[in-house]
């Protein structure tokens, strides 16, 4: 009377039956997550394109900002090198100073580029990991890790 036909060695005969599953799951996402943040965009890029996963516009607007960057920063290079090649000669004050300020232009558009790269591979992992489910309510980490 008031007493369940069932016993506690029933129930949790191995330990608690409820909860652990769901929290191995969990544990296994953050590994999962860290394994997505050590990979370099290239890395990025190729799993996303293995797995059938397109760029987002998001994506697409900032791989081609960065590759213009890129390609601008590689022709001011070709420029410093050219003028490189008359130091021999000696350089006009004009010229030394256009020598600068292309190296100076070509650093900055290299700092861009290295930025936009992080943004690129931070949308690309958010979307590598919205494709493994590791993504906790249709939340980025991003937006989760604020939500904290």
């Amino acid at each position: 009377t008031g007493r369940s036909a069932v016993s506690a060695d029933d129930l949790h005969g191995g330990g608690a039956g409820w909860g652990f599953d769901a929290d191995a799951e969990t544990s296994r996402a953050p590994a999962e997550e860290a394994a997505l943040d050590a990979l370099e965009l290239e890395q990025l890029l190729k799993m996303a394109d293995a797995a059938g996963l397109p760029l987002s516009a998001r994506g697409r607007v900032l791989q081609e900002q960065r590759s213009k960057r890129q390609a601008k920063a590689e022709n001011l290079l070709l420029e410093v090198g050219r003028i490189a090649a008359k130091e021999v000669e000696g350089l006009s004050e004009g010229q030394a100073s256009a020598k600068q300020r292309a190296e100076e232009r070509a650093a900055e558009l290299n700092e861009q580029v290295a930025s936009l790269g992080e943004q690129l591979a931070d949308i690309i992992r958010e979307q590598l990991a919205a494709a493994k489910g590791l993504v906790d309510g249709g939340k980025s980490r991003r937006a989760a890790a604020r939500a904290a």
